[in-house]
C-alpha cells in the first residue's frame, strides 16, 4: 500500500502467487495519491481467489502512473473480480504514456487489456494482451481513454462487455502497431529508432524499431545506448571476371550497414586466412583486385 509516495527509476523482476482475497499488483497492491514514473515491472502473477489484479497496480485509487511498462503473465480464476494490465481497479488514478505486453489466462471473464473495472483512465498508451476478454476494460464501465491503442491481432477485438463503444482508444493490428507512422500521426512524442529520453523542449518519450520489443514502441529511458542497430551484413558476390593479372568482382551491397555508412570493403584471396584493405577505398560494384 502506498500513499503520497513517489516511486521512480525502478526495474522489478519476479513473480507473485496468491490464494487470498487481495489487491494484487506487480508493483503495488493499492496506491493512493502516488506518483509512479519510469518503472518497468517484469512480473508473472498467479492469483487463485477473489480480488483485483493489475500488472502494475491492483487498486489504483489516485495518483499518476507515467512512462512505465508491464511485461509478464497474469493467471486468474473465475472468482477474480477484475484484471487489467495497468490496474485491476481504478478509482481516480491516471495512466499516461505507458505500455503493457501481458499474456492473460485463467477462467476469469473480466480480463481487460488496459484496466479491469471502474473508472479506467488511460491516455497516450498501448497494450498487447493475448488472452484478455476485452481490449479496454474487463467489466462494463465508463472509461476515460484518449489517444491510445490496443492490439487486435494478438488480443481481443471488443472494447469491453456488451460491446459498448469507447472513444479515444483504437484497436490496431500488430503490423500497424509496429509502424512508426501509426504513432507519429497520432501526435505521440516518438522517434523512429532511438534517442536519449527527454521531457524538455520537444519531448522524446518513445522509440520504435524492428530490433526491440517485438517491433512495438518502447520507452526511450529503458536504454542508455541505441538498441536499434543491427550487425552489418556481407556483400553478395554475383560474378567474378578474370583479366590480365586482376579479377573484377561484381557484388550487391549488404542489406544492413549496421547503422553506419560503409566506407570500404576488405577482400581475401586465401579463403579468409588473411584480409586485405584496399588502399583506395571502394564501395561500388565491381571492385578490381590486382596481383
Amino acid at each position: 500500500f502506498t500513499s503520497s509516495s513517489t516511486i521512480q527509476n525502478l526495474v522489478l523482476v519476479g513473480q507473485i502467487t496468491s490464494a487470498s482475497r487481495l489487491k494484487i499488483g506487480g508493483l503495488i497492491g493499492e496506491a493512493e495519491t502516488s506518483t509512479i514514473s519510469k518503472v518497468l515491472a517484469q512480473v508473472d502473477i498467479t492469483h487463485t481467489a477473489d480480488g483485483y489484479v493489475g500488472g502494475l497496480i491492483g487498486d489504483f485509487q489516485s495518483g499518476t502512473l507515467r512512462y512505465s511498462a508491464y511485461l509478464g503473465s497474469i493467471n486468474t480464476n473465475a472468482n477474480t473480480q477484475s484484471v487489467g494490465s495497468f490496474a485491476g481497479y481504478t478509482g481516480a488514478g491516471n495512466t499516461v504514456e505507458s505500455y503493457a505486453r501481458a499474456t492473460m489466462s485463467g477462467a476469469s471473464p473480466r480480463k481487460g487489456g488496459m484496466g479491469g473495472s471502474n473508472a479506467v483512465r488511460v491516455s497516450g498508451s498501448y497494450t498487447v494482451t493475448p488472452g484478455a476478454n476485452h481490449g479496454i476494460a474487463g467489466r462494463d464501465v465508463t472509461p476515460t481513454v484518449s489517444n491510445s491503442f490496443w492490439d487486435i491481432t494478438l488480443g481481443p477485438t471488443t472494447t469491453m462487455p456488451n460491446g459498448n463503444p469507447v472513444t479515444g482508444a483504437t484497436g490496431k493490428t500488430t503490423s500497424q502497431l509496429n509502424n512508426f507512422s501509426t504513432f507519429s500521426t497520432a501526435g505521440w512524442n516518438i522517434v523512429n529508432g532511438w534517442e536519449p529520453f527527454s521531457t524538455s523542449g520537444t519531448p522524446k518519450i518513445w522509440g520504435i524499431c524492428s530490433q526491440e520489443n517485438n517491433g512495438y514502441p518502447f520507452l526511450l529511458w529503458e536504454f542508455a545506448t541505441d538498441p536499434c542497430t543491427s550487425a552489418p551484413g556481407a556483400p553478395t558476390i554475383s560474378a567474378i571476371t578474370a583479366g590480365n593479372g586482376q579479377l573484377s568482382v561484381a557484388f550487391t551491397a549488404p542489406g544492413s550497414d549496421g547503422g553506419a555508412s560503409i566506407t570500404n570493403y576488405d577482400y581475401s584471396i586465401d579463403d579468409g586466412a588473411n584480409w586485405v584493405t584496399p588502399s583506395t577505398p571502394s564501395t561500388t560494384s565491381p571492385i578490381v583486385i590486382s596481383g
